[in-house]
Protein backbone atom coordinates (compact mmCIF):
# COMPACT_ATOMS: atom_id res chain seq x y z
CA UNK A 1 0.00 0.00 0.00
CA UNK A 2 1.30 3.16 -1.03
CA UNK A 3 -1.02 5.87 0.12
CA UNK A 4 0.98 9.15 -0.11
CA UNK A 5 1.96 8.18 -3.73
CA UNK A 6 -1.44 8.00 -4.51
CA UNK A 7 -2.72 11.20 -2.68
CA UNK A 8 0.19 13.30 -4.27
CA UNK A 9 -0.32 11.88 -7.62
CA UNK A 10 -3.89 12.05 -7.66
CA UNK A 11 -3.98 15.11 -10.27
CA UNK A 12 -0.57 14.15 -11.67
CA UNK A 13 -0.56 13.46 -15.77
CA UNK A 14 1.63 10.23 -14.83
CA UNK A 15 1.30 8.60 -11.22
CA UNK A 16 3.45 6.47 -9.53
CA UNK A 17 2.23 2.67 -8.96
CA UNK A 18 0.17 2.16 -6.21
CA UNK A 19 0.81 -1.53 -4.58
CA UNK A 20 -1.23 -4.07 -2.42
CA UNK A 21 1.79 -5.42 -1.22
CA UNK A 22 4.12 -5.80 0.51
CA UNK A 23 1.60 -5.25 4.04
CA UNK A 24 -1.60 -7.36 4.34
CA UNK A 25 -3.75 -3.88 4.31
CA UNK A 26 -5.29 -3.43 0.90
CA UNK A 27 -5.11 0.08 -0.28
CA UNK A 28 -8.27 1.99 -0.87
CA UNK A 29 -6.63 2.94 -4.59
CA UNK A 30 -7.74 0.53 -8.07
CA UNK A 31 -6.14 0.81 -10.88
CA UNK A 32 -7.16 2.41 -13.84
CA UNK A 33 -8.84 2.03 -16.56
CA UNK A 34 -7.05 -0.08 -19.15
CA UNK A 35 -4.31 -0.67 -16.41
CA UNK A 36 -2.73 -4.38 -15.88
CA UNK A 37 -0.47 -4.56 -12.70
CA UNK A 38 1.04 -7.86 -11.62
CA UNK A 39 2.62 -8.29 -7.69
CA UNK A 40 4.82 -11.09 -7.44
CA UNK A 41 6.43 -12.18 -4.38
CA UNK A 42 8.28 -14.76 -3.03
CA UNK A 43 7.40 -16.10 1.02
CA UNK A 44 9.10 -18.42 3.27
CA UNK A 45 6.87 -19.32 5.93
CA UNK A 46 7.48 -21.53 8.78
CA UNK A 47 3.87 -22.43 10.95
CA UNK A 48 4.05 -24.73 14.22
CA UNK A 49 7.36 -26.26 12.95
CA UNK A 50 6.43 -26.58 9.47
CA UNK A 51 8.45 -24.62 6.94
CA UNK A 52 7.02 -24.17 3.24
CA UNK A 53 7.58 -21.58 0.68
CA UNK A 54 5.14 -19.83 -1.96
CA UNK A 55 5.10 -17.68 -5.00
CA UNK A 56 2.07 -15.20 -4.12
CA UNK A 57 0.93 -13.39 -7.08
CA UNK A 58 -1.73 -11.06 -7.85
CA UNK A 59 -3.28 -9.66 -11.08
CA UNK A 60 -5.04 -6.91 -11.22
CA UNK A 61 -7.27 -5.32 -13.96
CA UNK A 62 -8.77 -1.61 -14.14
CA UNK A 63 -12.33 -1.99 -15.53
CA UNK A 64 -13.13 1.75 -15.19
CA UNK A 65 -15.69 3.50 -13.17
CA UNK A 66 -12.72 2.98 -10.33
CA UNK A 67 -13.46 -0.64 -10.71
CA UNK A 68 -10.93 -3.64 -10.71
CA UNK A 69 -10.95 -6.99 -11.16
CA UNK A 70 -8.70 -9.13 -9.24
CA UNK A 71 -6.82 -12.87 -9.16
CA UNK A 72 -4.75 -13.86 -6.57
CA UNK A 73 -2.73 -17.12 -6.23
CA UNK A 74 0.13 -18.39 -4.16
CA UNK A 75 0.71 -20.41 -7.73
CA UNK A 76 2.67 -23.30 -5.62
CA UNK A 77 3.34 -24.15 -1.76
CA UNK A 78 6.38 -26.42 -1.48
CA UNK A 79 7.16 -27.43 1.88
CA UNK A 80 9.58 -30.79 3.14
CA UNK A 81 6.71 -32.95 2.87
CA UNK A 82 4.69 -32.30 -0.22
CA UNK A 83 4.16 -29.60 -2.86
CA UNK A 84 1.19 -28.90 -4.16
CA UNK A 85 -1.12 -26.08 -6.28
CA UNK A 86 -3.33 -23.34 -3.75
CA UNK A 87 -6.60 -22.40 -4.41
CA UNK A 88 -7.57 -18.90 -6.14
CA UNK A 89 -8.85 -15.78 -5.19
CA UNK A 90 -11.19 -14.17 -7.61
CA UNK A 91 -12.97 -10.62 -6.87
CA UNK A 92 -13.54 -6.84 -7.30
CA UNK A 93 -12.08 -3.56 -5.67
CA UNK A 94 -14.28 -0.76 -5.94
CA UNK A 95 -13.20 3.07 -4.86
CA UNK A 96 -15.62 5.14 -3.62
CA UNK A 97 -14.58 8.07 -2.32
CA UNK A 98 -11.30 10.27 -3.08
CA UNK A 99 -9.43 11.33 -0.03
CA UNK A 100 -7.09 11.14 2.72
CA UNK A 101 -4.94 14.12 2.81
CA UNK A 102 -4.85 15.39 6.08
CA UNK A 103 -7.57 17.04 8.02
CA UNK A 104 -9.71 15.50 4.57
CA UNK A 105 -11.98 12.77 4.73
CA UNK A 106 -10.52 9.37 3.92
CA UNK A 107 -9.90 7.49 1.16
CA UNK A 108 -12.42 4.23 0.90
CA UNK A 109 -12.63 1.55 -1.17
CA UNK A 110 -15.31 -2.07 -1.02
CA UNK A 111 -13.44 -5.18 -1.49
CA UNK A 112 -15.25 -8.11 -2.52
CA UNK A 113 -13.97 -11.35 -3.39
CA UNK A 114 -14.06 -15.26 -3.01
CA UNK A 115 -11.70 -17.83 -1.86
CA UNK A 116 -11.78 -20.55 -3.96
CA UNK A 117 -10.48 -23.46 -2.53
CA UNK A 118 -8.48 -27.09 -3.93
CA UNK A 119 -11.56 -28.46 -3.80
CA UNK A 120 -13.64 -26.37 -5.16
CA UNK A 121 -15.46 -24.52 -1.85
CA UNK A 122 -15.72 -21.12 -2.64
CA UNK A 123 -15.50 -18.95 0.67
CA UNK A 124 -16.60 -15.33 0.28
CA UNK A 125 -14.86 -12.37 1.61
CA UNK A 126 -15.78 -8.43 2.48
CA UNK A 127 -13.83 -5.73 3.18
CA UNK A 128 -14.15 -2.36 3.86
CA UNK A 129 -10.70 -0.21 2.77
CA UNK A 130 -10.12 3.27 4.39
CA UNK A 131 -6.79 5.30 4.37
CA UNK A 132 -5.77 8.50 5.57
CA UNK A 133 -3.28 10.74 6.63
CA UNK A 134 -1.91 11.90 10.19
CA UNK A 135 0.33 14.21 11.10
CA UNK A 136 4.38 13.87 11.10
CA UNK A 137 3.66 12.80 7.31
CA UNK A 138 2.51 9.24 8.46
CA UNK A 139 -0.35 7.50 6.57
CA UNK A 140 -2.67 4.95 8.07
CA UNK A 141 -4.18 2.35 5.88
CA UNK A 142 -7.35 0.20 7.87
CA UNK A 143 -9.24 -2.54 6.60
CA UNK A 144 -12.25 -4.56 8.66
CA UNK A 145 -14.40 -6.72 6.84
CA UNK A 146 -15.34 -10.66 6.97
CA UNK A 147 -16.05 -14.12 5.64
CA UNK A 148 -19.61 -14.23 4.50
CA UNK A 149 -20.11 -18.02 5.56
CA UNK A 150 -21.10 -20.51 3.40
CA UNK A 151 -22.46 -23.84 5.25
CA UNK A 152 -21.46 -24.68 8.53
CA UNK A 153 -18.50 -22.88 8.93
CA UNK A 154 -17.89 -19.74 11.51
CA UNK A 155 -18.43 -16.76 10.48
CA UNK A 156 -15.28 -14.56 10.97
CA UNK A 157 -13.97 -11.08 11.44
CA UNK A 158 -10.51 -9.94 10.19
CA UNK A 159 -9.24 -6.96 10.37
CA UNK A 160 -5.52 -4.95 9.64
CA UNK A 161 -4.28 -1.70 10.75
CA UNK A 162 -0.94 -0.51 8.74
CA UNK A 163 1.38 2.44 9.65
CA UNK A 164 3.22 3.88 7.16
CA UNK A 165 5.86 6.79 6.47
CA UNK A 166 7.98 7.39 3.23
CA UNK A 167 11.55 8.71 4.38
CA UNK A 168 12.70 9.59 0.81
CA UNK A 169 10.46 10.37 -2.18
CA UNK A 170 10.36 6.63 -3.51
CA UNK A 171 11.55 4.85 -0.19
CA UNK A 172 8.86 3.88 2.32
CA UNK A 173 8.87 1.78 5.73
CA UNK A 174 5.84 0.61 7.42
CA UNK A 175 4.62 -1.52 10.46
CA UNK A 176 0.79 -3.07 10.63
CA UNK A 177 -1.10 -5.13 13.25
CA UNK A 178 -3.51 -7.81 11.85
CA UNK A 179 -5.73 -10.78 12.61
CA UNK A 180 -8.80 -12.76 12.36
CA UNK A 181 -11.50 -13.76 14.84
CA UNK A 182 -14.58 -16.09 15.10
CA UNK A 183 -16.62 -18.08 17.84
CA UNK A 184 -13.78 -20.67 18.70
CA UNK A 185 -10.26 -19.25 17.27
CA UNK A 186 -8.20 -15.90 17.29
CA UNK A 187 -5.86 -14.85 14.99
CA UNK A 188 -3.22 -12.02 15.69
CA UNK A 189 0.38 -10.88 14.18
CA UNK A 190 2.71 -8.03 13.41
CA UNK A 191 4.74 -7.70 10.74
CA UNK A 192 7.04 -4.80 9.08
CA UNK A 193 8.65 -3.99 5.76
CA UNK A 194 10.05 -1.71 3.21
CA UNK A 195 9.66 -0.76 -0.13
CA UNK A 196 11.17 1.20 -2.70
CA UNK A 197 10.14 2.69 -6.06
CA UNK A 198 12.30 2.05 -8.69
CA UNK A 199 10.21 3.55 -11.76
CA UNK A 200 7.05 5.41 -11.76
CA UNK A 201 5.82 1.70 -12.59
CA UNK A 202 7.98 -0.84 -10.74
CA UNK A 203 8.49 -0.89 -6.82
CA UNK A 204 10.37 -3.49 -5.07
CA UNK A 205 9.75 -4.78 -1.45
CA UNK A 206 10.56 -6.65 1.74
CA UNK A 207 8.41 -7.80 4.40
CA UNK A 208 8.77 -9.82 7.58
CA UNK A 209 5.64 -10.88 10.01
CA UNK A 210 5.51 -12.95 13.70
CA UNK A 211 2.19 -14.47 14.67
CA UNK A 212 1.10 -14.83 18.10
CA UNK A 213 -2.06 -17.12 18.15
CA UNK A 214 -3.47 -19.17 16.05
CA UNK A 215 -0.32 -21.24 15.20
CA UNK A 216 2.64 -19.59 16.19
CA UNK A 217 4.81 -19.30 13.18
CA UNK A 218 6.85 -16.36 10.94
CA UNK A 219 7.53 -15.37 7.38
CA UNK A 220 9.87 -13.39 5.53
CA UNK A 221 8.95 -12.19 1.73
CA UNK A 222 9.94 -10.03 -0.96
CA UNK A 223 8.38 -8.73 -3.97
CA UNK A 224 8.29 -7.02 -7.16
CA UNK A 225 5.41 -4.96 -8.98
CA UNK A 226 5.07 -3.84 -12.35
CA UNK A 227 2.47 -2.05 -13.83
CA UNK A 228 1.45 -1.74 -17.68
CA UNK A 229 -0.80 0.95 -18.39
CA UNK A 230 -2.44 1.90 -21.92
CA UNK A 231 -1.18 4.41 -24.34
CA UNK A 232 -3.55 7.45 -24.62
Amino acid sequence: MLLLAAIANAMAEEPTIVTDRPDIAESSIAVGSGTYQVEQGLLAETVDGKTSVSFPSLHRFGLGHNLEFRVETPILSVSAADQAFDGVAVGFKWHLQDGGELGEAPSLALYLHGDIGPDGEVLPIAKALIDTSLPGELEVGINVGGTLTPGDREPEFNYAVALGRFLTDTFRVYAEGSGANSLSAREFGVDAGVSLLLTDNIQWDMSARQSFQGGAGWYIGSGISARFMKKS
